[in-house]
């Protein structure tokens, strides 16, 4: 028996083919939390549920045209497949119970996929009834030691693809800012971006940024062209929130889950992770111009442009800076909703503990406040332009080292951006090169130091720390 809780999983579905499909009566596969975290676990594994036309689709659409991953379609009854991609697949049915027959069948159905991985740890010889699995699944809710089975967690996942780990990374921050425990983390989360800085620029250059938005949007300029492709069709809501951090996110999808269902993906910024830069690259819905001014009356004009380009009539466009959601405002196609609140919240704080405490409020409130959106129909969506560090002191910049500087936007605590390129070559010298991203005309901070005072702490962005980059791209659902 692989010892492997997920390897296990996937080895009944697809049995070493390219193609599995899988008929699942308990519900187990069609689960939402079961596909991300088996994703998550086995990235070159997608496993995708519906009714016999959605499966087709996503097999014409996605499988056959990746043939990189293994595809694992999940349906009630297999019977319905049509011959063609029964042809070369692996037919099998799967209940969760199957791994796990020393427990109660109901009971285990209905247990969340951590637990569950828990349990599959555990040996069990001896067939437990209803009120014996509950028992033993209550002893595994609560962890002796949160903080130390948080580390272990984390350590394990060193070296791992961010773009599928980052929100257990980002919920072992939260568990830790929760116990006032953050800074026992501190090692490891600079043991998991030393790692994630390694290739960041071909994998920049080469992958992020050319990569297709088709499936989901990679960088916040292509969440435009996603949007435009996959859900034209809808009324679309994009909830902005400038300066959230991923683990930020977690907690104000704890807060929107009370009323409907949202899920999100990590994507990355524009590096630097300014918002000049990377909230114009997410309304323009591409690559951001150098001489651009950041206010919100271009980022509107940036929003109209775009969706008038793609045909749809300027009066069913709004933008809202920092207002209210009105019930009448169900009429439009395409809603941009805009706030920096959040951004000058983090840029005001020390520490993450700080911010923690402040997210905690504003997440129940702001939560409330997009609310009316989801009831008016719309189609919403929640990003950010970038997210946040916390930042520690190198030193900050002399008066000649600021005049060689591009202007507005170019000088902040985690980067600059540059005019005369002379002065970065002197300022290169002094530097901790192995801690910055030198590229053409600015540079940025990969660790947490920053152009402050010696010693001097607090939060900010700018740089390309996974923190900052990697940020949340999420879409509300009905609750299921």
């Amino acid at each position: 028996m692989d010892k492997n809780f997920y390897n296990n999983i996937v080895t009944r579905l697809v049995d070493g083919c390219r193609i599995g499909i899988v008929q699942n009566k308990d519900g187990f596969l069609f689960r939402k939390d079961v596909q991300k975290a088996v994703e998550m676990h086995c990235t070159d594994v997608r496993l995708i549920s519906g009714n016999q036309w959605e499966l087709r689709l996503a097999y014409e659409l996605e499988c056959k045209a990746d043939t990189g991953h293994k595809y694992c379609f999940v349906t009630e009854d297999s019977s319905k497949i049509l011959p063609d991609m029964k042809e070369n697949a692996f037919m099998t049915t799967f209940s969760i119970s199957q791994m796990f027959p020393a427990y109660h069948r109901q009971t285990i159905e209905q247990t969340s996929v951590s637990i569950l991985e828990k349990l599959y740890r555990r040996s069990q010889i001896k067939t437990l009834n209803e009120a014996e699995t509950k028992k033993t699944i209550e002893m595994l809710l609560v962890p002796e030691n949160p903080m130390e089975e948080v580390k272990i967690r984390l350590r394990d996942l060193l070296g791992k693809d961010l773009s599928f780990y980052l929100p257990e990374v980002a919920n072992g921050i939260n568990v830790a800012l929760g116990l006032k425990e953050y800074a026992s983390l501190a090692e490891i989360i600079d043991s998991i971006n030393r790692q994630w800085q390694e290739g960041l620029e071909s994998r920049y250059y080469g992958q992020v940024l050319p990569s297709s938005y088709i499936n989901k949007p990679t960088y916040v300029g292509n969440v435009l062209p996603y949007l435009h492709a996959r859900h034209k069709e809808y009324n679309i809501a994009l909830v902005v929130v400038d300066g959230m951090n991923y683990w930020q996110y977690l907690l104000l999808e704890k807060e929107i889950n009370k009323y409907a269902h949202v899920e999100a993906t990590p994507i990355y910024s524009w590096i630097p992770s300014i918002t000049m830069l990377s909230r114009q690259s997410l309304f323009r819905g591409g690559h951001p111009a150098k001489d651009y001014r950041q206010n919100p009356k271009n980022e509107e004009k940036l929003w109209r442009n775009y969706w008038v380009d793609k045909g749809i009539a300027e009066e069913e466009i709004t933008y809202i800076y920092e207002g209210e959601i009105q019930t009448g405002m169900g009429t439009y196609r395409r809603l941009a909703y805009v706030t920096n609140k959040m951004d000058d919240k983090l840029h005001s704080s020390e520490n993450y503990r700080e911010l923690f405490l402040i997210t905690q409020e504003w997440a129940s409130e702001f939560a409330k406040s997009i609310r009316p959106l989801y009831e008016l129909g719309y189609k919403v969506f929640i990003t950010t332009d970038h997210g946040n560090a916390e930042t520690s002191g190198w030193r900050t910049l002399t008066s000649q080292e600021k005049t060689y500087l591009f202007g507005d936007n170019s000088r902040g605590k985690r980067h600059l951006i540059y005019d005369d390129v002379n002065g970065m070559d002197e300022l290169w010298e002094q530097v901790p090169q192995d801690e910055i991203w030198r590229h053409d005309e600015w540079m940025t901070w990969r660790t947490s130091k920053g152009f402050l005072s010696s010693g001097q702490k607090e939060v900010s962005h700018g740089g390309c720390h996974f923190l900052e980059v990697m940020i949340p791209f999420a879409e509300m659902n009905r609750h299921e």
